[in-house]
C-alpha cells in the first residue's frame, strides 16, 4: 500500500525528525500540535507502475508554522525516491509535486495540503 511506504519513509526522514513531526494515515486521537496525514486520493494503477495521487496535510499551531512545515515536508517527499534501508516497501521511482496549498480545516485549525503524484514500481 502507497500511504504505508510514504509514511514509514517520512517518519525514516532527517528533515522530518529534526522538525518534531510524525505522519499518521489518519488523524491521531490524541492530537499532536503539529503533524502529517498522508492518504490516496485517486491516481491510475498497471500492472507493473502504480501512479498514485496522494494529499498530504500538515497540521500546526499557527498558519505561519504550517507553511514551513509544509516546505520541510515538500522537501522530504522529494527525496522519497532516495534509497533506503527500509525493507518491504514498495519502491517509489518518481515524486512529482501537484501543489501546496493554505487548507484550513476549520477557523481554528491551520493546515496545509500538498498533493503529489507518484510512480511506484509494485
Amino acid at each position: 500500500m502507497v500511504e504505508t511506504a510514504v509514511i514509514k519513509r517520512l517518519n525514516a526522514d532527517e528533515g522530518i525528525k529534526a522538525a518534531g513531526l510524525a505522519a499518521y494515515g489518519d488523524v491521531p486521537e490524541s492530537r499532536p500540535t503539529r503533524f502529517i496525514t498522508v492518504e490516496r486520493v485517486g491516481g491510475s494503477s498497471g500492472r507493473i507502475i502504480d501512479r498514485p495521487l496522494i494529499a498530504v496535510q500538515i497540521y500546526a499551531s499557527t498558519r505561519s508554522e504550517a507553511m514551513k512545515l509544509a516546505e520541510t515536508t515538500r522537501m522530504a517527499l522529494m527525496r522519497l525516491t532516495d534509497p533506503t534501508n527500509l525493507t518491504g516497501l514498495a519502491e517509489i521511482a518518481a515524486v512529482d509535486i501537484s501543489g501546496v496549498t493554505n487548507y484550513p480545516l476549520d477557523e481554528t485549525t491551520p493546515r496545509y495540503q500538498i498533493t503529489a503524484q507518484l510512480a511506484v514500481h509494485e
